[in-house]
């Protein structure tokens, strides 16, 4: 659920500015890449094929994390 919802939240609810990417892994026991982001001109966060080399943000948390 957090994976297919993670584009709408960060370009409709961030609205960072275009060209801004994004990566959320989970840490812990068993770390999981879940997904990489790109703002495109229209607003939009549209997942990446490739993860970006240097993300704008890293978001890093445990699959525990309330």
């Amino acid at each position: 659920m957090l994976t297919t919802g993670f584009p709408y939240m960060v370009g409709k609810r961030v609205a960072p500015l275009a060209g801004t990417t994004v990566v959320l892994d989970v840490t812990g026991v068993h770390p999981v890449h879940l997904v990489a982001v790109e703002v495109n001109e229209q607003g939009r966060a549209v997942p990446t094929t490739t993860d970006p080399e240097d993300p704008t943000v890293n978001l890093q948390m445990e699959a525990v994390t309330p």
